[in-house]
């Protein structure tokens, strides 16, 4: 038996194949390149994984997509992908027929932290939060060893969070405008690194900068940066300049990860994404610190530890339990 597993986001689609002890066999990943439409995208980038692992696409026994937004428990549809419109209701049935396979739609945090808890830094936990810090923000919740979906599946879109010192929402569909994604969101990391002079492409980049910047070692008693030590030398941003950016970034992070502990006072806080691997421990410490000076429990705060791509890799996991759990069935028939 083989399996397929896809991470699908605007900008990015991976896929791989695996058989059913899990091994990969071929991995594929690409520009979506304006393709919206679900069936499309899939069947193509499916079929590109199945070609380099040679295999027959009708090998495959199991599919599960990892995507953005909210993804209805009862029905297994997007209800709401805010960076890919044309996912929504419908999108899983028409898939259903196209493959006549089993296939399962789940959201993308979600599957992150089902690999967090197999093979990165939650495989001690059964309750632990993964705070997503990318483009996006999220949230994946394990109580019990148990995923948290919500009654309609929309428990961890934490961007919608109102949080202090942030606007309300003027647009539901378009959290960027409001609440904890308007605080610690992709825009919002670039916007306060530029701010600080660390204008980048990415908030991963814009982060990695300022780590860089922050780095000092001690000559004859003087903090020196391991970039410059002062925001004049060639332009370059200086450490005390990193250091109130990276500051004010995990601070931020904090007041999100606060109001979840309050809530649901985890034993561990995962924080993944783009920016959570890019800002590693360093990061994760300054928010733990953070969250301590504002909700009386102290979570630890750990970066992932995933290796790869943690959505595809969840991805890939949830289908190959699909695929095991079908064979042994049919086992059991016999």
């Amino acid at each position: 038996a083989y399996v397929a597993g896809l991470s699908v986001d605007f900008d990015l689609v991976s896929a791989a194949v695996a058989d059913v002890t899990g091994r990969r066999v071929a991995e594929v990943s690409g520009n979506p390149n304006g393709t919206d439409d679900p069936t499309e995208l899939v069947r193509r980038t499916v079929e590109q994984a199945c070609a380099a692992a040679g295999l027959e696409v009708g090998r495959l026994s199991a599919l599960v997509i990892g995507s953005p937004g909210v993804v209805d428990p009862r029905t297994g549809d997007p209800q709401l992908a805010v960076n890919l419109p044309a996912w929504h209701e419908g999108a899983l049935d028409a898939l259903r027929r196209t493959w006549h396979t089993p296939v399962v739609i789940e959201n993308d945090v979600n599957l992150a932290a089902m690999a967090e808890r197999a093979g990165g830094a939650a495989t001690a936990a059964d309750d632990f939060v993964l705070v997503w810090l990318g483009v996006g923000v999220g949230l994946a919740t394990m109580l019990g060893g148990r995923l948290h979906r919500g009654t309609t599946g929309a428990a961890g879109e934490i961007g919608y969070l109102p949080v202090h010192g942030a606007p309300l929402h003027t647009d539901i569909r378009h959290p960027a405008s409001g609440g904890f994604q308007s605080l610690a969101g992709g825009s919002a990391v670039r916007e306060l690194a530029a701010r600080h002079g660390f204008a980048a492409p990415t908030p991963a980049e814009a982060v990695r900068t300022a780590l860089a910047a922050a780095s000092t070692i001690k000559i004859m008693g003087t903090n020196v940066s391991s970039r410059s030590t002062t925001s004049g030398d060639a332009g370059q941003p200086d450490a005390a300049a990193a250091e109130a950016f990276l500051g004010e970034l995990a601070h931020r992070v904090a007041v999100g990860v606060a109001s979840v502990c309050v809530v649901l006072d985890p034993e561990l806080v995962v924080l993944g994404g783009e920016v959570g691997l890019a800002g590693g421990v360093t990061l994760a410490d300054r928010v733990a610190a953070a969250v301590a000076s504002i909700w009386p429990s102290r979570p630890r705060v750990v970066p992932t530890s995933v290796p790869g791509e943690p959505v595809l890799r969840g991805a890939m996991q949830a289908a190959v339990a699909q695929a095991r759990t079908a064979l042994l069935a049919s086992v059991a028939d016999r």
